[in-house]
């Protein structure tokens, strides 16, 4: 067997190898890159929560802290404790149109 013909044996192999390695590595940057993402999409949901509860614990009857803790759970698919804050902005100010549209949506199911 010649040089030639060896390369060529061998350079087949290597080209496969070469595509799988680069394969995984894109299939592990795209991981790395999603876990990322919700990493960073966690901690922006932290910090609106605690935006909301900082406002709560500066002034407790504080309505569009309530308000904004309502609709963030009620985005984040969590209608239970969306209601929760929406109750207790609806006993701080039961006269305001906004409190009320939205006391009365959560009232009828």
């Amino acid at each position: 067997m010649t040089l030639e013909s060896a390369l060529k044996y061998l350079s087949k192999p290597l080209f496969v190898g070469f595509v799988i390695a680069i394969g995984l590595l894109n299939f592990y940057t795209i991981h790395l890159i999603k876990l990322r993402r919700a990493q960073t999409e966690k901690n922006i949901k932290h910090q609106e929560i605690n935006f909301w509860n900082d406002l709560i614990r500066q002034n407790s009857t504080y309505r569009d802290a309530y308000l904004g803790l309502s609709y963030f759970y009620q985005k984040e698919g969590d209608p239970e404790i969306a209601k929760i804050y929406l109750k207790k902005a609806y006993m701080i100010d039961p006269n305001n149109e906004e409190v009320k549209g939205a006391y009365s949506e959560i009232s009828s199911f």
